[in-house]
This record gives C-alpha cells, sequence and structure tokens, in this order.
C-alpha cells in the first residue's frame, strides 16, 4: 500500500506454499474494505429493484448485498443490475473501481 509504481511478478506462488493463502487472504481482506467502500458510494452493491418491482436482489436489506468474495486464492465479483440494458454500463463501472483499487495496492490486474 502506499507505493508509487505498480509491482510486476513473474511467477505467483509456488504450489504448496505454506503461507501463500494466509498472505493473500490479508491483503485480499484490506483490497475487500476499499473496494466495498468504493462500490457503496456509486451503488454497485445493491440492483436498485426492478421495474416490475419483482427484484429481491434490488432490496436495500444488508443480507442482499452483493459483495465481492475470495476464497483461499480465488476472486469473484457480482455484478446485480435492474435490466440487462443497464448491465453493460454498471459492468464498466464495477471493472473500473476493481481496477483503480488494487492499482492502489500497487497490484495490476492482468
Amino acid at each position: 500500500q502506499s507505493l508509487d509504481s505498480v509491482v510486476h511478478t513473474r511467477t505467483g506462488t509456488r504450489p504448496g506454499e505454506v503461507h501463500a493463502d494466509m498472505l493473500f487472504n490479508l491483503l485480499m481482506a484490506r483490497i475487500d474494505r476499499h473496494l466495498e467502500s468504493q462500490l457503496s458510494q456509486l451503488d454497485l452493491l445493491h440492483a436498485p429493484p426492478a421495474p416490475d418491482n419483482h427484484s429481491t436482489i434490488g432490496s436495500s436489506d444488508p443480507a442482499s448485498r452483493a459483495s465481492p468474495v475470495t476464497w483461499v486464492d480465488d476472486k469473484t465479483f457480482v455484478i446485480v443490475s435492474p435490466t440487462a440494458v443497464e448491465l453493460p454500463a454498471r459492468v464498466a463501472m464495477y471493472i473500473q473501481v476493481v481496477f483503480d483499487v488494487f492499482l492502489t495496492f500497487a497490484l495490476r490486474l492482468n
């Protein structure tokens, strides 16, 4: 964090490396907090209610949030949208936030 340049790696951790998953998850926990803050500011963690009002994803209930998920050394992102027409714009905004947050940690996604 707070580095002036992107870190370029040539290889990942070796298979079976004892601390690799722990280190990955410690870093991802910090990144997740930043991601959640940025995505929340842009209202990208909840989909607005669908026009037909039948959307369960559009709920403002915190249990319905579509937060990023980390499992061992994998990262997933759930992008929600009230309509298919609005999805491309939401995907573009979401991806930009993800790239920007990772860059603040001197990580560049490939």
